[in-house]
């Protein structure tokens, strides 16, 4: 991970001139999140006007959007715009903790709902009324959604005693949403490909959230594992796609989780609507998923994708099949289908992409420079077999020792076919 840093020499003046200790490194993640000053210090005063009068009360025992809310005032912003912007992210914020995905149940305080989404309405309905007015109508609101959202932010649960534990941000989406977010803190925002040199350090500190975040070993190996992989996918720096793989291989086989954890993975479920229908994934799904897609098509085609070389094809592979290993797992379907098979299905595709498109360029060449398409179709299929020895099968041998003769197999099979369509036509 240290390599993917910038050296110090690199460093610009910001990093050189940071703070030492934890006040450094707060503000070194400040800046890689890009808040902005100004943000910060109006949110750090916000937090401490919330806490007066609150001798003895934890932090997060607060409902934090709202107290937020209550005492901030749109005349610390610099206009109106932004103010409602910020306004309007805090509302999403409390409806996502509070309503939207709730570990824990309502209960008979289910109808509550309702009442909160209409205050909601009506602290912004209140922007569009004369001064005066909108602020009474948003102070009356706030006041209101005090009272229903700390009721519903109280209720026990699994043995709490209300006003002990705030189930106001416990839900599974919003808590790894915010991890996730977080961990986007460790890419140099001057060089978006690179670890910052600060990232182990930020890891270390993130650490201090899964408690309040709920967030695991695993939970985190495989959210790290999303994010560097989207970088990678954004950038295109190889080195990311290295740790990603180190992170895909540190997340355990079912049978090496203990119980506890077992039973918390499989209860964090997310549903996405596709085309009119509610799609149901797992934890495990929801963030292997898209890079399962992405590698599997990259390699359905890895003639067309890695023709530079087989160094980032490699590395591609291994993610593609440490994905399906996880994912396969969760399915109980690891052993239905073994890696070769995989493999089996990548050359099939690719070649046949490839061999087709060969095919159709040499014919094409020879009807417009009456080229022989038989010379021409012989050499063309010797240079693929030659590079996809020297390039592609070295590479999918690791996972299929086969590799080479499926290969080249499908290959002959290929232009043996084409040259009986050509000499059917002739």
């Amino acid at each position: 991970m240290r390599k993917l840093g910038r050296s110090k020499s690199e460093s610009v003046d910001i990093n050189t001139q940071r703070q030492p200790g934890l006040v450094g490194l707060l503000e070194t993640m400040r800046a890689q999140l890009e808040i902005t000053e100004s943000m910060d210090i109006r949110t750090r005063q916000g937090l401490l006007n919330a806490m007066v009068g609150k001798v003895g009360k934890r932090m997060d025992n607060l409902l934090i959007p709202l107290e937020l809310l209550c005492c901030i005032s749109r005349t610390e912003f610099s206009d109106m715009k932004a103010y409602l912007r910020w306004q309007k992210r805090q509302l999403n914020m409390l409806e996502e903790g509070l309503i939207n995905h709730p570990v824990v149940g309502f209960g008979e305080l289910g109808r509550k709902v309702n009442e909160i989404r209409s205050l909601f309405r009506k602290i912004e309905e209140s922007e569009s009324l004369p001064p005066s007015a909108a602020e009474v109508q948003r102070t009356e609101c706030l006041r209101s959604l005090r009272e229903v959202a700390t009721s519903l932010s109280e209720r026990p649960a699994r043995g709490d005693l209300t006003g002990e534990v705030c189930h106001w941000a416990d839900g599974y989406h919003l808590n790894v949403a915010l991890y996730e977010k977080m961990l986007g803190s460790v890419f140099d925002i001057l060089d978006e490909g690179k670890l910052t040199e600060e990232a182990e350090e930020i890891l270390e500190l993130l650490r201090s959230t899964w408690r309040t975040l709920g967030i695991t070993e695993t939970v985190h190996d495989t959210c790290y594992a999303w994010v560097l992989f989207r970088q990678f996918v954004l950038t295109g720096e190889q080195g990311l796609l290295k740790v990603v793989i180190d992170n895909l291989r540190k997340i355990p086989l079912k049978e090496q989780r203990g119980p506890q954890e077992r039973l918390h993975l499989k209860s964090l479920r997310s549903s996405v609507d596709a085309e009119g229908s509610y799609q149901d994934f797992t934890f495990f799904q929801s963030f292997l998923s898209p890079i399962q897609k992405w590698t599997d098509k990259k390699l359905n085609d890895y003639h067309l994708h890695f023709s530079e070389g087989s160094s980032l094809m490699a590395d591609v592979v291994t993610v593609a099949m440490l994905t399906r290993r996880i994912l396969g797992e969760e399915n109980d379907k690891v052993a239905e289908s073994p890696d070769r098979d995989q493999i089996d299905r990548y050359i099939t595709s690719s070649v046949k992409n490839t061999f087709l498109k060969m095919a159709h360029s040499v014919e094409f060449k020879a009807d417009t420079t009456n080229e022989h398409v038989l010379a021409s179709l012989a050499e063309e299929t010797k240079k693929l077999l030659k590079k996809d020895t020297a390039i592609f099968t070295p590479v999918l041998t690791k996972w299929h020792p086969q590799a080479a003769v499926v290969s080249a197999s499908l290959i002959h099979k290929l232009y043996g076919n084409k040259l009986l369509m050509l000499w059917s036509n002739t």
